[in-house]
């Protein structure tokens, strides 16, 4: 009874072991298939960062400098071009990006418009230097 009961604990440890070494390779098949679709997507970023980068650069090298005007637009066209080739989530991200550098750079404004009224009042500036209080 005893030499069956070692028999059963034996053969069920073995199945044990069997079944977590399926499970660990099929774990690492799992995680090497997320690594491929995470390289595929960060070499798609790359191309569409190097797009932006390039078409920048096309910008400010160009030797259209004395017509602005045609330059700019066709930097405008360009990034356009970009813009319609993301995604809605990608697009979104853009967006919240570009919304949050105004909020910062609004905040900003508003804190020194705020400070220079300060520096202006307390300081008498007004009647020390009239000047530099109207700059301010």
């Amino acid at each position: 009874m005893e030499e069956m009961n070692e028999l059963k604990s034996k053969i069920s440890s073995q199945k044990l072991l069997t079944e977590s070494d399926i499970k660990n390779v099929d774990n690492k098949n799992n995680n090497l298939d997320q690594l491929n679709d995470i390289s595929q997507t960060f070499q798609k970023s790359n191309t569409k960062l190097n797009n932006i980068i390039d078409s920048i650069e096309k910008y400010v090298n160009s030797k259209n400098n004395y017509n602005f005007t045609d330059s700019f637009m066709n930097l405008i066209q360009d990034l356009n071009n970009i813009n319609q080739s993301m995604t809605i989530h990608q697009q979104l991200a853009y967006l919240h990006i570009s919304v949050s550098f105004f909020v910062l750079l609004s905040l900003f404004s508003i804190l020194t418009i705020f400070y220079g009224d300060y520096l202006i009042i307390n300081l008498i500036l007004v009647s020390k230097f009239p000047k530099l209080a109207k700059f301010i």
